[in-house]
């Protein structure tokens, strides 16, 4: 938990999320790190260096918030907000039992909101595209950020997640948005990048993790060549 981290002799941590199941987590995430600093009075920036803390109540946050080095996104994040089929696609790799579950839900609420299955539907197209502008605007740009992908995915749009991208790179250079889209001859399914190209995965996310930890911990090579001179 956040707790735990906050609690624990680590110095860092890194978010590795996975789908969009990954990025809902990070929302709320998002929001205890940055955004319930704002609720008490507290500036958004205010919340990023925990040394220039004076609140009792924000330091330990601000102090979670030192820890966060970097961001994985695998497969993720889908932009859902004008393609209702995807939820059918995501049910396909639900059980049964799940997929029932999740229909008579959804059938529930369509007869219980006031308004039928018309308001039941904007409200569920208001939520997807709330969730879409938070990935594309809150962002700090002093946190790195990997995105692992396939160019066949038929649970994460290839175009909106590259266009997210491209603004992420814009806005904060290349060596802070780093990217590798998997697929070609041998597709790469949703979540499976690991499994499909475990090199190039394992490759790509070993030198992340690298530059995300390089300011906490100095290279082998770097303390070599200083206990040479």
């Amino acid at each position: 938990t956040l707790r735990e981290i906050r609690l624990s002799k680590c110095p860092m941590f890194v978010c590795h999320l996975f789908s969009n199941g990954g990025c809902f987590l990070w929302e709320k995430i998002r929001q205890i790190l940055y955004h319930n600093a704002n609720r008490i009075g507290t500036s958004y920036d205010d919340v990023t260096d925990s040394t220039k803390c004076d609140d009792e109540s924000i330091r330990p946050i601000a102090a979670l918030r030192d820890k966060l080095v970097g961001i994985v996104f695998d497969s993720s994040p889908c932009a859902f907000s004008e393609q209702p089929e995807l939820l059918q696609n995501a049910l396909g790799h639900c059980d049964i039992f799940t997929r029932l579950k999740l229909q008579l839900y959804l059938a529930s609420r369509a007869t219980l909101v006031m308004g039928g299955e018309k308001r039941e539907l904007a409200a569920r197209q208001r939520r997807a595209q709330d969730f879409w502008n938070g990935m594309r605007n809150c962002a700090r740009p002093d946190i790195p950020q990997l995105y692992l992908y396939g160019d066949n995915d038929h649970l994460a749009p290839l175009e909106p997640l590259e266009e997210l991208i491209e603004k992420r790179r814009r806005e904060f250079g290349e060596e802070k948005i780093r990217s590798f889209k998997f697929g070609g001859m041998r597709p790469s399914p949703h979540c499976s990048h690991l499994l499909t190209y475990p090199e190039k995965y394992m490759e790509m996310l070993q030198s992340f993790l690298e530059s995300c930890a390089s300011p906490y911990c100095p290279l082998e090579h770097d303390s070599d060549s200083l206990s040479s001179k």
